[in-house]
Formats: structure tokens, C-alpha cells, sequence
């Protein structure tokens, strides 16, 4: 991507980094070489070269700056102390680029009793093996390695973070799962996946006066709210099924202990997604998972428990609601896919710890900035034109083409069209994720 230094300029001029370098002591005194814009603008630019040595960064900031400035100049700028400058920057990239200031019809009809909407997720990123003991993983053909894992905290009304942290692979997403207490208000609502299942967070959440949504979790022990006799979910599925019922929703309490009081509401898929979910299950990578009978058959079933009323939500607007998540998941789709930053990490030898956290921060901020917001605009403006999703990497190419176009534009939609015409994803025999989620969140099933 060959991108003129003067558009990225503008773009994060927006950000007032000098303002922020100066409130986060980046800068302590007048007259440095090294601005915080220059500082961001320069790293951008190393990005965009394919490069991530110290040496051609402080080639692109003198050429940005037109001063001599050495890589040790460069060095004493990646010292732990400049670390809470470059999360505050990330912090304006996902302000400024996510909030488009539009919600969906769907989005306000489903969260309107809700004050925010929480959603969190991680992704695993490889860094070099000299860190290891700063973000320790796996072995890999008896060598350490090491793996940085990203835990994200968004609301999905405004598309702003309200929790970034960069920890190690061991650092697995249950034991994040209760870094969303803190933030948590009345009336705020979570969204969980499975990875963040905790029955003892779920009741500090509920006793915060906040919701939560989460897929169930197969194994868990389930009792009837009103008789407390324990429920054989399967057989109560199976009667449903018999019946021609296709949705299940009614009141139980979770656990041995039966501490938890929530809806527990099962809705039927459809036969090609429950083939999929199968699919997808037994070629799990983990070979030491030896998954049920009764899991693969509850498989049939897209089964949720939540504390929001029958009075707020429906039993269909429960699985819409879910399929909200999916918006966290671009995010992390784009900062891997395409524009794969893991891969300014993969050939290096050593790094120190504070440097590859400034990295994260500043990369994740770069495709936050040039393309996370724009891959969202579309997908969802492409669908409703043309029932066709667009491919991730065919609009990162788009992009690299039409970047001055999209940078500049007061009206995205003129773009549509051509996004359209030359993004479209392939057509496949089995239905991606994002094909899944469209086509659940507008036929209502999941």
C-alpha cells in the first residue's frame, strides 16, 4: 500500500496527538525533536514500507520532520514511560474511526432499554521468542515461544473501547472475564461468548443491575425456576422438536447450587448450519476433545441464557441481540487478515517489552484509522443493496486503490457501487460466518 504521507497527516490530525503526547508526558518540554505527531506519522509510514526496524523509523521521522534524528533518539522513545501515550492514542483512533454516529434500525429497536452494550473478545498475536518470559505461550518443537493475546472491551452503541490490554497466550479469555466489572453500570448490557463463561461473574453482574447474554454452556447443570427439580435439557429439546416446536423459552436456575436465575431460550437451526456447527466440531483441533453424543445433538440447537426480561426482548430478539458480537469480530479481522500486522513481529530476533507494546497499540491504531470503520460501512451498505457480502481481502485491495477517494469523501454511499461491483466474496458451497449471521439476522433464525 503506497499511501502520500500529507493524507495520513490530515486523517490523524483529528487526533491531536502533540495535545495528547503533551497530557501523557510523552513530551516534557518545548523544543524536542521528536513531536507526538511526527513520532505517529513516521511509524505509519515504516508500516506502510513493510519495514519495522528502529533505523528506518528514524529515516521516515527525519524525512517527516526534515531534522537529523538517530535511532537512539528513536530508542528512548520506546521505554515504558511512553507506553500510556501510545495506549491513549489507540484510544482516540477507536473514538474517532468507530463512532460513525449511525445506528441501525435493528441496533436501536433491540438496545433501546440499555444504556450501553458490552462486548469483549481477545486475539492471539506471535512476538519474538526473546519475550517470553514477558508473554510467555505454548512449546513448538521443544522451543519457547512467545504469544501476545489482545482482550478488547467495546460498546457496540458508540463503537468506542472502554478496555484494551495486551497480555500473554497463557492469559485465556475466562480469566479476563471478570476485567468488565469495573465499567459496569445499571441498565448496561453484556454480550459473552463461551470463552468468558463464568457463573460467578454472571452474578456480580446481575447484582450490579446490569444484564447479560451468553450462549449456554453444554454440561452446565440446569433446574426448574418454580419446581427446582434438574432438567434433562436435552429431553425437554427432543419433546419440543416431536411437537414441531422450534423455540424454547422459559425460566431456570444455573449450577449445582442453583444461585442463578435467568431465561434460558433455545431456538432450532436450520439443517445446513447444524451440519456446519458438526463440521466444524469434529475436525476441532484439540484431538483430546472427545465431544458427547447428547453435545452434538444439543448442537441443534443456538441455545442462550440472559436476565433480560420477556417485556424488553422477544425470544427471536434474544439471538439478534447475540448476533451483535459479530461487530468485535471485524475488528479483529481486519487488524489479521489482510493487513496482517502479526507479521512486523514474525521475523524479528528480539524486541524489547515496552517497544512491542508501543507497537501493538500503534498498529492496532493505524488499521483502526484506515480501515476497520470503512470494511463496516460497506459490508452492511453492500448486503442491503445487493444480498451479497464483500470479501475481506478483496476490499483491503479496494482500499489501497481507492484511498484518496475514501479518505476525502464527505458521502461514502457514492462508493457503494463499486464496492460492490469489484468486493463481492465468491461464492462457496459452505456458508461463511458473516454470510451466517446475515442471512440468520434476516430471516430471524440463528
Amino acid at each position: 500500500m503506497k499511501l502520500e504521507s500529507s493524507k495520513i497527516k490530515s486523517r490523524i490530525a483529528k487526533l491531536e496527538l502533540n495535545t495528547g503526547a503533551k497530557s501523557t508526558d510523552f513530551i516534557k518540554r518545548a523544543g524536542g525533536k521528536i513531536d507526538g505527531e511526527s513520532f505517529v506519522l513516521s511509524f505509519f509510514l515504516m508500516v506502510l514500507s513493510g519495514t519495522n526496524t528502529v533505523s528506518t523509523w528514524a529515516m521516515f521521522l527525519c524525512k517527516v520532520t526534515g531534522k537529523t534524528i538517530t535511532a537512539q533518539a528513536i530508542q528512548k522513545k520506546l521505554q515504558f514511560r511512553q507506553l500510556k501515550f501510545a495506549g491513549w492514542i489507540l484510544a482516540q483512533s477507536l473514538h474517532k474511526s468507530l463512532n460513525t454516529n449511525e445506528v441501525s434500525e435493528l441496533s436501536s429497536k433491540l438496545f433501546s432499554a440499555f444504556k450501553r452494550v458490552f462486548t469483549q473478545d481477545s486475539t492471539c498475536v506471535k512476538v519474538p521468542s526473546n519475550l517470553s518470559e514477558f508473554f510467555p505461550s505454548s512449546y513448538s518443537h521443544g522451543k519457547t515461544t512467545a504469544t501476545a493475546r489482545i482482550q478488547l472491551i467495546m460498546d457496540l452503541l458508540t463503537g468506542t473501547y472502554q478496555h484494551l490490554s495486551v497480555n500473554s497466550f497463557r492469559d485465556n479469555d475466562q480469566k479476563a472475564s471478570k476485567d468488565i466489572l469495573p465499567y459496569l453500570q445499571e441498565k448496561d448490557l453484556v454480550l459473552r461468548d463461551l470463552g468468558y463463561w463464568s457463573l460467578q461473574i454472571f452474578q456480580q453482574i446481575i447484582e450490579k443491575g446490569a444484564y447479560l447474554l451468553s450462549r449456554y454452556k453444554s454440561g452446565v447443570t440446569v433446574f426448574d425456576s418454580q419446581t427446582g427439580e434438574e432438567l434433562d435439557l436435552l429431553c425437554k429439546l427432543k419433546l419440543a422438536k416431536s411437537k414441531n416446536i422450534s423455540k424454547l423459552d422459559m425460566r431456570v436456575r444455573l449450577g449445582k447450587k442453583k444461585s442463578i436465575e435467568v431465561r434460558l431460550v433455545a431456538i432450532e437451526l436450520p439443517e445446513d448450519v447444524v451440519n456446519e456447527r458438526r463440521r466444524k466440531v469434529k475436525q476441532d483441533r484439540n484431538k483430546r476433545t472427545n465431544h458427547s453424543k447428547e453435545y452434538l445433538e444439543l448442537l441443534r440447537w443456538c441455545i442462550f441464557i440472559t436476565n433480560v426480561e420477556e417485556e424488553i426482548w422477544t425470544t427471536e430478539q434474544v439471538a439478534q441481540a447475540y448476533q451483535m458480537r459479530w461487530r468485535i469480530e471485524i475488528i479483529f479481522k481486519c487488524w489479521k487478515s489482510k493487513f496482517n500486522f502479526a507479521h512486523l513481529f514474525k521475523n524479528k530476533q528480539s524486541m524489547t517489552p515496552a517497544r512491542a507494546l508501543i507497537s501493538f497499540y500503534l498498529l492496532l491504531a493505524f488499521l483502526t484509522l484506515f480501515f476497520v470503520r470503512w470494511y463496516d460501512y460497506f459490508l452492511d451498505k453492500v448486503y442491503q443493496t445487493t444480498g451479497r457480502i464483500i470479501s475481506l481481502f478483496k476490499f483491503a485491495d479496494f482500499v489501497k486503490i481507492f484511498f484518496d477517494e475514501l479518505t476525502q469523501s464527505n458521502d461514502l454511499s457514492v462508493l457503494v457501487k463499486n464496492v460492490a461491483s469489484f468486493c463481492k466474496q465468491d461464492k462457496r458451497r459452505r456458508l461463511s460466518q458473516l454470510e451466517l449471521f446475515y442471512k440468520t439476522e434476516h430471516q430471524l433464525i440463528i
